[in-house]
């Protein structure tokens, strides 16, 4: 149904515009990896939000998704980010890592604090 495309896949869209803006001046093959992060990565965890856990107030998860990427392009891109024309196998282990931390607060940032302990369970099994 069209609900399920929009509550999970409805991000998809925006994030991919973002990755491949013209002001990133990333490689083709990291552009495909952290699209690959998002992908592989986003759902999952929004499923189990809205399964399982208690959000502060509500948020779509186009708004998630959105936070994941914006905080993630500001440790990037910001000032002190990794050089993005290093070795690949380096920096991808680097994105992987900030990711991860983006995910945790993009996602789980607005849960009820009686959840945290779930969710970070939860992102460890997942990112595991």
């Amino acid at each position: 149904s069209s609900g399920i495309n929009a509550e999970y896949g409805g991000w998809r869209p925006m994030i991919e515009t973002w990755i491949n803006s013209d002001h990133f001046t990333w490689k083709q093959e990291t552009k495909e990896y952290v699209w690959n992060l998002f992908n592989s990565y986003i759902d999952p965890c929004l499923r189990y939000v809205k399964k399982n856990l208690i959000e502060a107030m509500p948020q779509v998860s186009v708004s998630k998704a959105q936070t994941v990427a914006m905080l993630f392009e500001s440790l990037v891109f910001g000032p002190g980010g990794p050089d993005l024309q290093s070795d690949p196998l380096r920096l991808h282990s680097f994105l992987a890592t900030i990711f991860a931390w983006c995910l945790t607060w993009g996602v789980g940032g607005n849960l009820e604090e009686s959840c945290n302990d779930k969710f970070d369970s939860h992102l460890k099994d997942v990112l595991s």
